[in-house]
C-alpha cells in the first residue's frame, strides 16, 4: 500500500500566510503539518510515500528521501496549478497498486485507515470518507444509495437528499487512474472522474461521526492545533529553565532552552517550543502553542492561540488567535474573540465574508507585523504581513499587507478645571 500527498496548490484562501511555499509547512508543536501527517500515515504501516509538489516548493530539501522519518519518499512535480486530478496524474508513474490520496493536513489519517481498507478488501472499488454535515458551497458532496456512492458533486449550492460531505481522504485503485486519464481536465478533474466511476457502481464509502481536520483558512490551524494537543505528553526538558514559583498544570510540553519566569502559570494542554519564553506572571492556557524563540511577555494572558516562531508580546490578552512569525506586539493588546450576540464569527477572505463556524475567534495576524501599545482587534479580523498598527488603535476591519494603520488623535479637547483653562 502507498500514500500520495498533494502539496502543490497555491493555498490562496490561507491568507495572510500565503507567502509560505505551502500551508503544509506551517509548524505546530515544532513540526510542520506535513510531518505530522507523514507520522500519522507511518503508524498504519504505510512507508512508501509520493509527495506532489510544485516547481518552487522546498519540501524535498526539507524532508529529503524520508529516511529521517523512517519513510521512503518520492517526489512528483506539478508544473502548473491544474487541480488535484492533474497533480495525481503526475504521481501515477510511481504508483504500483492500491493507494491512499490525502491532503497534507490530515494528521488524523490513522483514525480512518483501517475502516477504509476493510471496506474495499478483495474488491476493485474506490472508497471515500464522508460525514453528515449541512454545509454547502464549501465541500464536495457524495450522493449515496445503500452502501454505494452514486454521484459526486463539488461544492453544491443546495443540500442534496441522502448525501455526505466528503472528507479529503481517498482509497484509490490503479483502475481509477485510467478513468482519470480519460476525463477532460478542469479544476474539478478529480471529482468528475470519481463521479464517472460512481456511475459504474464502483465507489463505496465509510461514514464517520468524528470531527475531521480541514485546512482551507488560516483559523483552521486552531482546530489542527487542538487535535495535536489531545495526545500531548507532559514533559519538561532538563535544558529548560522553569522558575520554582511557576505553576505548571499538566499536560505541558516545555522544550529545550525554553524559559518560564516567576509567577507564570501554564495550564495544559500547552506547548512551549525551543528557546521560547513565558514571562513573569503570564497565564498560558486553553491549548496554546508558543513556537520556537517566541515570547509571551510578563502579565500576558494567552488562550487557545498559536504563536509562530520568533514572535514577541508584552502584556494583555490574546485569545483564539493565530499570530504569524517575527511579529512584535506591544503592551495591553486585546484580541476580542466573541461577538456581543454570541453568534458565529465571520471573517473576510478574498473580499468574501466566510462563516468560520466558530463562536470564539480572535485575530489572525500575519508575519513581520508591528503592533503598538493598547491595540484592540475585533473578532475575526485579519491583519496582513509587514503591517504596522499604531498605538491605542481599535482595528475594526481587515488590514492589507504593508499598511500603516492607526487612529488619528489630532483633535484637542479643552475643559475648565477649577477656574483655569487646561488642555
Amino acid at each position: 500500500m502507498q500514500a500520495v500527498i498533494l502539496v502543490a496548490g497555491k493555498s490562496s484562501r490561507f491568507y495572510p500566510f500565503t507567502n509560505v511555499a505551502h500551508k503544509a509547512l506551517v509548524k505546530i508543536m515544532g513540526k510542520t503539518l506535513l510531518e505530522h501527517t507523514l507520522l500519522s500515515i507511518k503508524t498504519t504501516g504505510i512507508t512508501d510515500i509520493i509527495i506532489v509538489v510544485n516547481r518552487d516548493n522546498p519540501i524535498e530539501q526539507i524532508l529529503g528521501d524520508g529516511q529521517r522519518l523512517g519513510l521512503t519518499i518520492h517526489y512528483a512535480i506539478q508544473h502548473e496549478p491544474r487541480g488535484m486530478g492533474d497533480a495525481l496524474l503526475q504521481a501515477a508513474p510511481y504508483i504500483t497498486g492500491e493507494f491512499f490520496l490525502t491532503n497534507a493536513n490530515h494528521s488524523d489519517f490513522h483514525e480512518f485507515y483501517q475502516a477504509m481498507v476493510e471496506k474495499n478488501r478483495g474488491k476493485d472499488d474506490i472508497v471515500l470518507l464522508g460525514r453528515k454535515q449541512e454545509v454547502t458551497g464549501i465541500y464536495g458532496c457524495m450522493q449515496i444509495e445503500g452502501d454505494k456512492v452514486t454521484g459526486f458533486i463539488e461544492k453544491p449550492t443546495d443540500m442534496i437528499q441522502s448525501s455526505l460531505r466528503h472528507i479529503g481522504i481517498y482509497l484509490f485503485t490503479r483502475a481509477y487512474l485510467e478513468v482519470l486519464k480519460q476525463t477532460p481536465q478542469d479544476e474539478n478533474h478529480l471529482e468528475h472522474a470519481i463521479d464517472a466511476y460512481a456511475k459504474q457502481g464502483r465507489v463505496t464509502f465509510v461514514e464517520t461521526e468524528k470531527e475531521t481536520l480541514t485546512l482551507k483558512y488560516a483559523w483552521d490551524l486552531l482546530g489542527i492545533k487542538n487535535y495535536l494537543l489531545r495526545d500531548l505528553s507532559h514533559f519538561i526538558s532538563p535544558d529548560a529553565e522553569v522558575a520554582s514559583h511557576a505553576i505548571i498544570e499538566s499536560p505541558v510540553y516545555i522544550d529545550s532552552g525554553a524559559k518560564v519566569f516567576e509567577g507564570a502559570c501554564l495550564k495544559g494542554p500547552c506547548y512551549i517550543g525551543k528557546n521560547a519564553v513565558v514571562g513573569t506572571n503570564a497565564l498560558v492556557r486553553g491549548g496554546t502553542c508558543i513556537e520556537e524563540k517566541a515570547v509571551a511577555g510578563a502579565y500576558m494572558e494567552m488562550t487557545n492561540t498559536l504563536m509562530m516562531h520568533e514572535s514577541t508580546t508584552h502584556s494583555g490578552f490574546i485569545g483564539d488567535s493565530v499570530i504569524g512569525s517575527k511579529t512584535k506586539i506591544g503592551a495591553m493588546i486585546c484580541t476580542a474573540n466573541v461577538r456581543l450576540d454570541r453568534r458565529n464569527i465571520s471573517a473576510e477572505v478574498r473580499k468574501k465574508k466566510i462563516d468560520s463556524f466558530r463562536r470564539h475567534l480572535g485575530a489572525v495576524v500575519g508575519d513581520n507585523v508591528t503592533v503598538g501599545a493598547g491595540v484592540i482587534t475585533m473578532p475575526g479580523i485579519i491583519i496582513g504581513n509587514d503591517t504596522v498598527i499604531g498605538p491605542a488603535t481599535t482595528v475594526m476591519e481587515n488590514v492589507p499587507d504593508k499598511t500603516t494603520y492607526y487612529t488619528d488623535f489630532r483633535t484637542i479637547v479643552q475643559r475648565k478645571i477649577r477656574g483655569e483653562n487646561k488642555v
